[in-house]
């Protein structure tokens, strides 16, 4: 989600997107995305709560990570922020 951008640019987390303009890839960008997220030897693919699970399942395989759920519009926003954070800390740990 967009919103985690802004997180991601405070902390200096690098944040690639599988979507491409909020629609799921053509076949040119999803490789695109998979050397990237290779070569930064990415471990952990974040997914939208109610998002289509299946193209970030297949990625996630791809790369041998694990997925992740996170909601960005969850009403309870500080309980919200400190749970994603939780999660985003311990996709750095091996």
């Amino acid at each position: 989600h967009p919103a985690w951008s802004y997180l991601a640019q405070a902390y200096g987390i690098k944040q690639i997107s599988i979507e491409f303009h909020g629609k799921e890839p053509g076949p040119r960008y999803l490789k695109q995305v998979l050397e990237k997220a290779k070569g930064d030897s990415i471990n952990t693919i974040f997914i939208q709560s109610g998002m289509n699970r299946k193209l970030a399942k297949r990625v996630a395989d791809h790369l041998n990570a694990k997925t992740v759920e996170l909601n960005p519009l969850s009403r309870e926003y500080f309980k919200n922020m400190k749970e994603t954070c939780i999660k985003i800390k311990q996709s750095f740990k091996k």
